[in-house]
């Protein structure tokens, strides 16, 4: 299911959060359309895939499956992939999900 397909999304498109509205207008305040491979890390229904207009690759990851979103299925603390290979790594509002946050990024 695509992120214009879930309710949720709606939902948050006409009543987004004070926090919501801060993380989008951070997020659009980045240069982010120049990146070839990105990685998404605890993407959900993938709020993020406009921000990249072009790419070579643009992998979804979470520990949850979204149908039709999720490419990866993996804990952000062991991600499957090899040193260096993404150009741009966004995990936004991940950190707080996360047993062991400092460990992130090692």
């Amino acid at each position: 299911m695509s992120s214009s397909l879930n309710p949720r999304h709606w939902l948050r498109r006409m009543f987004p959060t004070s926090r919501r509205l801060l993380v989008e207008r951070s997020l659009r305040a980045l240069t982010l359309s120049y990146y070839n491979n990105v990685l998404i890390i605890g993407a959900g229904y993938d709020p993020y895939r406009s921000m990249f207009p072009v790419t070579k690759e643009y992998v979804c990851l979470d520990i949850k499956p979204v149908d039709g979103v999720t490419d990866v299925i993996a804990d952000a603390l062991a991600l499957p992939f090899v040193a260096a290979h993404f150009d741009c790594i966004l995990a936004s509002e991940v950190m707080e999900h996360l047993s062991d946050p400092f460990l992130f990024g090692y």
